[in-house]
């Protein structure tokens, strides 16, 4: 190995740790499934904090999104590990629109297509809770980026239906998406590492 390639390998091993890290330690809050407080106040704190713990997941998936070339290396003679790669990039796809949509810009499209979905953001009863506010604030926005993942003819491009995150079976559905995309990252990652050792 040259000093070159050595150079390399250590700094996509350190690249792994620290995605590793952040994404696990974002998803373990994400998907901690402790119960909602029966106070319905303390609950809705509980899904703002979600949403925004959401919003930040986003951020170490894309960031391996855009470093996962530097791993074809490690792939190269071992199918499974190409497969998975292939896969995990499919997947990171919407995750980059999403990031683009909540996390890495905040658009005045897409402030303006909540006011437009929930026109009672902005009225009187919104602006006296603010708690409220902000529980429907972070919802749309995260359903804004959902929905408008579309292909050419209009439909929802990774589920074919538009998703509304107060529909329990919705809500599932992206959920689940989500964390196996999550745990498809983290066995990636934690296979790359294992190649680089």
């Amino acid at each position: 190995m040259t000093k070159e390639e050595e150079k390399k390998c250590k700094r996509d091993y350190l690249r792994t740790i620290i995605l590793l890290k952040e994404i696990k330690f974002f998803s373990d809050h994400l998907f901690n499934k402790k119960k909602y407080d029966k106070n319905p106040e303390k609950a809705i704190k509980q899904h703002i904090d979600e949403q925004i713990y959401l919003k930040y997941d986003f951020l170490p998936l894309n960031l391996l999104r855009e470093s996962i070339g530097s791993y074809n290396a490690y792939c190269e003679d071992n199918e499974e590990l190409t497969e998975q790669k292939r896969d995990l990039n499919k997947r990171l796809e919407f995750i980059n629109h999403l990031r683009n949509k909540v996390s890495g810009h905040l658009s005045d499209e897409a402030i303006d297509k909540m006011v437009q979905w929930i026109p009672e953001i902005y009225d009187e009863n919104a602006k006296q809770n603010a708690t409220y506010q902000e529980y429907q604030i972070y919802r749309v926005l995260i359903e804004i980026a959902i929905n408008s993942y579309k292909t050419p003819e209009g439909v929802q491009k990774q589920f074919g239906k538009e998703i509304d995150i107060q529909i329990p079976e919705y809500r599932d559905l992206f959920f689940d998406y989500l964390l196996q995309t999550v745990n498809c990252a983290i066995n990636f990652l934690e296979c790359i590492q294992d190649v680089i050792r």
